[in-house]
């Protein structure tokens, strides 16, 4: 132990512990942008020109700020681009499309839609829109349109250009070659499936007549979303395209990593390359710089904030890329705590084996400040905290996250469960979930901590474990403390923590929103009229009564697609029994926190929740 270093439980250390979201390329100008969520401001997504950090449409004339992004299918899509230093972006407030010149004195930001990279044809937009007339997820109807923002008239400057899919998504043009005509590209699916499962893609004309599928039938492999990269020719994970090769964002054993193929003229089938990068977590485009001989993506280390890095692809052929960041987001909160590298628990991946013979994966993060040490009895094992993802088919960045920091730098591990039916570890391993929901996936959380905590690993202290998770993962949480059969399983944590969570099945297949609408049939077998016994046995809002660990609830107000009922009602029932139950509801949240106080108060109150029901003190 260095001098300086205190002793003291785990649990109880103090911390200095209290994001980039997309990546833009001018491709006329080879300026690089990105869209900033700043929590300090509402939440707000601004655009910010990288190298500069300057943010390029400034105020509103009434002194409001601009707010970019969008709630196509809730979830948004992509609400900017750039093109010969014009941008085009959504206003979240109005879902209206506005314009601005960037680079010009003055210019000022112009509405392109009523109130309610494109090389040649540089005055059209292509657009996913919703129509919700009709507000219920059977009745809002999606199409692809075009946008004329030549159309100074305000008449048919939208026009619906395709349409009878139940969605669409990533419509994208080919760059400009001289000669040959623009296409475009864009991914389409219909229900009941999600776009990993029946996606396709399709490439047409600009004149969009005689659009036509890239494959002429549909294959069974995975695929990537439709772009366009290096040439006018579209590639996805199944089919690679360009003379110069292709680069791409894939997944392996759970960490985003790249890969290369080079397309030449030979009979045989190109071969794809992984590509050596010291980052774990990758943003979801790779875009090419005007020319085609680099490349910028969205990158993050396992010790390291998201950073926006520029490669040449030339260094990616040969093997010997030097990977440069160009910026690098710095939210205030860390310029105020002055968080540093050295206080960073690295993630380490685990593969646990089920008493079946399947695997589990889990990356655990050990407890870590510096200026501590762990007590004397080295039997003392550490509290850990149990997160649950969300999704409930996407599973967690091994990038570098402060929360997960802020809790092993107070002697606390963390523990990051990507149970069966995550993404990243192969088909297979997601398909594990098909019917299963609310079955593997707590069989899964509660057999992480048995088997961390003794055996070959011996990492953590079962008495001491909590759980937390949000939306699917809070689903999950309820159904831990709520479902198992056995008393026993059903008290494997101490704690638990749900945000935004799942609590009624039935409730949430009727009023969710039309992306997740068919969702549940394919993780629970069937419609709620086709296995009702299904919906109502995994509802933890049936199984209440069985709930005795202490629990905290954390919802907002605005959320569409978990709405406040699905979690006040399980409140209110607890509640009634006095049972140890705490909720709180942030006024004007949705589906997942934004702003920065809400942020700040909900890990706060938290982290007090499981010192109260622990009984840890803070020594320092």
């Amino acid at each position: 132990m260095s001098q300086g270093t205190k002793k003291a439980p785990y649990g109880t250390w103090e911390s200095p512990a209290n994001s980039i979201e997309a990546l833009l390329v001018d491709g006329v100008t080879g300026t690089v942008y990105n869209l900033e969520r700043r929590p300090s401001e509402g939440g707000r997504s601004v655009l910010v020109e990288t190298r500069s950090g300057k943010d390029v449409l400034g105020p509103k004339s009434d002194g409001s700020r601009w707010n970019v992004r969008t709630g196509v299918q809730e979830y948004g899509g992509s609400p900017a681009l750039v093109h010969n230093n014009i941008v085009y972006f959504s206003h979240y407030d109005d879902g209206r499309i506005y314009s601005k010149e960037l680079g010009t004195e003055g210019s000022k930001v112009i509405g392109v839609t009523p109130g309610s990279r494109l090389p040649i044809h540089s005055h059209l937009l292509f657009a996913v829109l919703e129509d919700h007339t009709d507000d219920t997820p059977a009745g809002v109807v999606t199409s692809l349109c075009v946008i004329d923002t030549s159309n100074q008239s305000g008449d048919d400057k939208v026009s619906v250009i395709v349409k009878g899919a139940d969605f669409y998504a990533l419509p994208s043009f080919s760059p400009s070659v001289e000669g040959r005509p623009s296409k475009l590209t864009w991914m389409e699916w219909y229900h009941p499936d999600m776009p990993w499962i029946g996606g396709e893609v399709y490439v047409g004309d600009v004149v969009i007549e005689g659009a036509r599928p890239v494959l002429p039938t549909p294959l069974p492999e995975d695929f990537g979303y439709p772009f366009w990269s290096l040439d006018e020719f579209p590639y996805t994970l199944v089919s690679a395209g360009g003379k110069k090769g292709a680069v791409w964002k894939g997944i392996k054993e759970g960490r985003d990593v790249l890969y290369y193929i080079p397309v030449g003229e030979g009979k045989e089938p190109a071969k794809a390359h992984l590509i050596p990068s010291p980052y774990v977590s990758l943003g979801p485009s790779i875009l090419a710089l005007p020319g085609g001989k680099e490349v910028v993506f969205i990158g993050q280390k396992a010790d390291e904030e998201k950073t926006i890095v520029q490669v040449s692809v030339e260094g990616l052929i040969e093997g010997n890329a030097e990977f440069v960041g160009i910026a690098v987001k710095k939210e205030k909160e860390e310029k105020k705590t002055e968080l540093t590298k050295d206080l960073v628990s690295a993630p380490k991946p685990i593969t646990l084996k089920l008493a079946d013979g399947h695997p589990l994966h889990v990356v655990y993060y050990a407890p870590y400040n510096p200026a501590y040490a762990g007590p004397n009895d080295p039997s003392e094992k550490p509290p850990v905290v149990v997160n649950i993802h969300g999704g409930p088919t996407a599973h967690v960045s091994q990038g570098l996250d402060w929360k997960k920091q802020y809790w092993t730098t107070r002697g606390w591990a963390w523990l990051d469960v990507n149970y069966r039916g995550s993404s990243g570890y192969g088909r297979a391993y997601i398909e594990q979930l098909n019917r299963n929901w609310g079955v593997v996936d707590v069989q899964d959380c509660i057999n992480s901590v048995r088997l961390l905590s003794g055996g070959e690993h011996d990492l953590v202290d079962p008495k001491r474990a909590v759980i937390r998770g949000g939306s699917a993962g809070g689903f999950t949480v309820l159904a831990v403390i709520s479902l198992p059969e056995k008393e026993t399983d059903r008290k494997t944590f101490a704690a638990a923590q749900a945000s935004y969570g799942i609590s009624d099945l039935k409730k949430l297949e009727e009023f969710t929103h039309k992306f997740e609408s068919h969702y549940l049939s394919g993780l629970l077998g069937g419609s709620s009229a086709e296995v009702p016994e299904t919906y109502a046995k995994r509802s933890p809002i049936n199984s209440v009564s069985k709930i005795e660990t202490p629990l905290l609830i954390l919802q907002g107000s605005a959320d569409k697609v978990v709405p406040p009922a699905q979690s006040s009602s399980i409140y209110e029932i607890l509640k009634a029994k006095n049972n140890d139950v705490e909720y709180k509801e942030y006024e004007g949240e949705g589906h997942g926190w934004r702003r920065e106080d809400t942020m700040r108060d909900a890990i706060e109150r938290e982290r007090a929740f499981y010192e109260r029901v622990l009984g840890l003190k803070n020594v320092a």
